[in-house]
């Protein structure tokens, strides 16, 4: 059999994105999926008459940022249905709440200046800091990366001190209103740090992408995203295989060359592209390479991501006929305290929460996307940071209980912002780090790969998509640049850059 060009070990969305741009660009590709369905986290599943999204709360940067270019080079704009969501979120707490627009930059500084007006012109500062962040990452993410490295202190000036700096060190130098450092911290459960110990930039290009352009979810849910790319990867002359597990990868003269299945089969590759986590591939796919101890070895030595409770929830009538004030919505953070160290620390923490969370992103999902369910039906989704270690050692019956125990109380949480929602309530479903883990493979069940700390993450010190085994790559949330739906599609792109 003729070698292919490119082997895609899984369908998760780096690995689709990956597959898609190298079979665009001609080469022979294969993709294969031990689940029967494609997509991993950018899926959806079915509950009775609800069509619930496994993990999207928002894509941004679609029009500004250099994730733009993957959006343009598959043609995915003429593809799938971006729908703009009215509100980028609305913010809670105790004693003030912020309602943040969706893509429109000067309307955002225009509300925070009249809320915040001591702080007006850092507000503005910090906006202009923001468009240069923009810049920057169209060009480190574009067709002349290397013209922006070799001229780095002039054309990525910001990339290149913030890569050295926390996010809550690049608030500090603006803002000095702790509500407003809290209100541009807010989304700090999508980067899986709070801003303390998020690297930099790992917070600028997401943030300056959302407030450009808004926020967006996918008519039909995420699922049409990866139909869409395994749809590219087949008009190209490529292949894809559900139901085929990758058990090993053949390793021959000190080169990844293919890879055997649960079939019995073998395939070869000029290129393997895992999808898998560092763990996964080295330890059950390559455990007799030479590399694979050292390899993973340094891998342990390196901070995971928070896990994470996500519960969908299915509601007897619309989200605007139930709460109307609420129409224009689609996540909301609700939060117990400005302090998001304390929360991070919670979530941390091995015993079960009280009955009361610290924090919780609620997600209205059909205000943007009604086409999810039945005309006369809701779906809402609630998340809080959450970690394995809570979980992992109940029985199975503790677990079913305690999984139980807080749903009710993610439910009775949100009732703070949406009354009366447990009445309304007619089909849940609840995932915990066990069912990441379980699901995934990841280790701890981490959501977003490797913790961004300075230490780990950014530009230059995130790990890496090519691996010290010639031939293999990685494209995933573990990779460079790291978690979210554009942060793992950018992963993708990075592999099929260097194949």
């Amino acid at each position: 059999m003729k070698p292919y060009d490119v082997i895609v070990i899984g369908s998760w969305l780096g690995g689709l994105t990956a597959g898609a741009l190298a079979a665009k660009r001609g080469k022979r590709v294969l993709v294969l999926e031990r689940h029967s369905v494609v997509g991993g986290y950018a899926q959806n599943f079915r509950r009775g008459e609800f069509h619930f999204d496994a993990a999207l709360h928002a894509i941004g940067g679609i029009h500004s940022t250099g994730f733009a270019g993957i959006i343009r080079e598959l043609g995915l704009m003429d593809r799938i249905g971006f729908l703009k969501q009215p509100r980028l979120f609305r913010s809670v707490f105790p004693d003030f709440e912020m309602v943040i627009p969706s893509g429109n930059p000067e309307e955002t500084a225009r509300i925070l200046s009249e809320r915040f007006p001591a702080e007006r012109f850092r507000i503005r500062m910090f906006f202009a800091l923001l468009r240069q962040v923009l810049r920057e990452d169209r060009n480190f993410f574009g067709p002349f990366r290397w013209l922006a490295m070799a001229f780095g202190p002039v054309s990525m000036p910001v990339t290149i001190v913030s890569e050295f700096l926390t996010a809550d060190r690049i608030l500090r130098w603006f803002f000095r209103d702790r509500q407003l450092r809290a209100v541009f911290g807010q989304l700090w459960a999508f980067f899986g740090l709070p801003p303390s110990r998020l690297q930099s930039q790992y917070f600028l290009p997401p943030m300056a992408g959302y407030l450009a352009d808004g926020g967006y979810s996918i008519r039909g849910g995420s699922q049409r995203l990866s139909d869409a790319l395994v749809d590219i990867i087949l008009e190209s002359g490529g292949e894809v295989r559900t139901r085929t597990e990758v058990l090993g990868i053949i390793v021959t003269g000190g080169r990844a060359t293919g890879v055997k299945t649960g079939a019995d089969e073998t395939f070869s590759a000029r290129n393997i592209v895992s999808n898998l986590s560092p763990h996964a591939t080295y330890g059950k796919l390559l455990p007799d390479w030479e590399g694979t101890k050292k390899a993973l070895a340094g891998i342990e030595k390196l901070e995971l991501s928070m896990s994470g409770t996500q519960a969908y929830l299915g509601l007897d009538a619309p989200i605007a006929e139930l709460w109307p004030e609420l129409a224009d919505d689609h996540e909301i953070f609700w939060n117990s305290t400005d302090d998001f160290d304390e929360m991070a620390r919670e979530a941390a923490s091995e015993k079960p929460f009280s009955d009361h969370l610290p924090s919780l992103g609620i997600t209205l999902f059909t205000n943007t996307d009604p086409s999810m369910c039945p005309a006369n039906r809701g779906e809402v989704g609630l998340f809080c940071a959450d970690n394995l270690a809570r979980w992992e050692h109940l029985s199975d019956e503790a677990y079913r209980l305690e999984k139980a125990k807080l749903e009710r109380s993610m439910i009775e949480t949100a009732e703070r912002v949406l009354p009366g929602l447990s009445k309304h309530v007619i089909r849940s479903e609840t995932g915990t780090p066990r069912t990441m883990k379980r699901y995934t493979g990841n280790p701890a069940g981490a959501l977003y790969g490797f913790a961004q700390t300075v230490s780990q993450g950014g530009y230059f010190k995130r790990f890496g998509n090519r691996s010290p085994l010639p031939g293999l790559l990685f494209a995933s949330a573990w990779t460079f640049p790291g978690g979210g739906f554009e942060g793992v599609a950018r992963a993708g792109a990075e592999a099929a850059r260097k194949i």
